[in-house]
């Protein structure tokens, strides 16, 4: 009887990647028989194997951008953060509390624990590789995974769940002496710091910036910080939470737009967002408006607004994450370019807003004259003792050190990880127009260089822009996880009750 080798590439976090290694196998572990024909095989380059950077132990600064009850969206059925924390915590947090990120990343760790004593039971072998994967070969109708430790293995069965690998660097700060270009984990930063260090410069506005900003301003109280960035813009503040869900916005009613019409539009995008949010009384546009406040005035005034009623509507289209996905896989590429530039800067900033109390300490550290936030970023040149930072307006900002807290770069034509690479060259991967990775939606199975999906590989995360217009939440890279897993025990069904296999290796793809 023909035993499947299944190989998951990546379990930590990483953004975009949301722990989605840890989740499939979590996932597959729920959904193989005992005694399954079946093997897995985990690869990742910590010697051990965790949930990350942006879930390792840190300060309690860090904190989940969901409540602890949301965070369940990632997981299986059996497991749920929200009740670990509350009986890890003795009552400090609640279902709606904002944990620290190294909380759930415990709890991840834990998960894994479980999941691997649930393969030992059910008598599936399961092994872990302190080590990454650098190509990925077909042949026949398995695969040969090359190593960075030499080793070449085959497998019938591949899963990348790898995340973004660098972050964005415009100013070439690289090489820098004084420039780190990460800024978790947050306690690392401690040693970091020059003792002769009064000035520093934080890329970025998102809240990551935040974060190293709040870990920054408690440790050192002398040291002023700017964060710098092109737009200048801070994201909005988390209004009280609606446990509704959505009411319009949803793939019910996209699939009968769809069915009825035979496409969607960003139009379509457009009404549906604005039925959602009519009983606030706002638009889309009223919420991706531009304003003319500066960045703290109007964090300032998003903050005193945060307990307004109206404001439940952040937590209803943060819910809709999912189904806008499902609407993004079935528009074409015109369709989805407009669709781009409507969900854009503006949406994400109100997408992805503070938690309250967050937003309440960083107010507080701006009133206090130790922090500006300033836009119109130009360029950051290295300079004997520090940096030098220009802005359009024609001003310029000595530092003395600078993180850069900014996005990752999500243009796979760029990405300096040898696996996408080689997964490109090879034209095992196709690329939309943005230059993002192309899978089947309702299975993540790569879509190739010439259209045609590869049913025993598949990958989830950061790599999957290309169909999934929203990969970094919790509750995406939770539905890619089932998705696969259940692909998997789909495919190899007669695999895992007879031991024979029923693999065929490529389908024209759909959605």
């Amino acid at each position: 009887m023909k035993t499947i080798r299944i190989a998951i590439i990546g379990a930590g976090a990483g953004a975009g990647a949301g722990a989605g290694g840890i989740a499939t196998l979590s996932q597959l572990a729920d959904q193989v028989m005992d005694s399954a024909k079946v093997e897995l095989h985990l690869f990742d380059p910590m010697s051990v194997v965790s949930p990350g950077a942006p879930y390792g132990k840190d300060l309690d600064f860090a904190k989940l951008n969901r409540p602890a009850v949301a965070m369940d969206e990632l997981l299986t059925e059996s497991s749920s953060f929200h009740q670990w924390l509350k009986s890890q915590s003795e009552g400090r947090f609640n279902d709606f509390s904002f944990a620290p990120r190294w909380l759930f990343g415990s709890f991840l760790y834990e998960m894994l624990s479980n999941v691997t004593l649930t393969l030992h039971e059910k008598n599936i072998l399961f092994r872990a590789y302190p080590c990454s994967v650098t190509s990925i070969k077909h042949s026949l109708s398995r695969y040969i995974l090359q190593t960075d430790t030499g080793d070449h293995m085959e497998m019938d069965h591949v899963v990348v769940a790898i995340g973004p690998q660098r972050r964005i660097d415009p100013y070439h700060l690289n090489e820098c002496s004084g420039y780190r270009d990460s800024a978790f984990p947050l306690s690392s930063l401690m040693q970091w710091i020059k003792p002769s260090c009064s000035h520093i410069g934080v890329i970025g506005s998102s809240l990551t910036a935040i974060d190293a900003v709040l870990a920054l301003v408690h440790q050192y109280p002398d040291i002023r910080i700017s964060m710098l960035s092109r737009r200048g813009r801070l994201p909005s503040v988390r209004g009280e939470s609606d446990k509704a869900p959505p009411r319009c916005f949803t793939e019910e009613a996209l699939s009968s737009i769809y069915s009825e019409r035979g496409r969607i539009t960003a139009e379509n995008i457009i009404d549906l967002f604005n039925q959602e949010l009519e009983p606030f009384g706002v638009k889309l546009s009223d919420i991706t408006k531009p304003t003319e406040l500066s960045a703290l005035d109007e964090f300032r005034q998003s903050l005193s607004g945060a307990s307004a009623p109206g404001r439940c509507w952040q937590s209803v289209i943060s819910r809709t994450n999912n189904a806008l996905n499902y609407a993004y896989a079935l528009m074409d590429e015109q369709e989805k370019q407009r669709t781009c530039e409507i969900l854009s800067h503006e949406w994400l900033r109100q997408r992805i807003p503070v938690p309250f109390m967050t937003a309440k300490k960083l107010l507080q550290v701006s009133e206090e004259g130790r922090l500006s936030v300033r836009g119109g970023l130009q360029n950051i040149l290295s300079r004997e003792g520090g940096f030098s930072a220009s802005f359009n307006n024609g001003e310029s900002q000595n530092l003395d050190q600078v993180i850069n807290a900014s996005g990752f770069e999500y243009d796979l034509s760029v990405n300096p990880n040898d696996l996408i690479i080689n997964l490109l060259e090879q034209g095992q991967m196709g690329l939309d127009w943005r230059n993002r990775g192309l899978v089947a939606h309702e299975s993540c199975c790569v879509v190739d260089r010439d259209g045609q999906t590869n049913k025993t590989l598949q990958v989830i995360g950061a790599a999957t822009q290309g169909t999934f217009l929203i990969t970094s939440a919790v509750d995406v890279i939770g539905l890619q996880a089932r998705r696969v897993a259940r692909h998997i025990a789909n495919l190899y069904t007669i695999s895992f009750s007879t031991g024979e296999s029923c693999v065929t290796q490529k389908e024209v793809g759909g959605i």
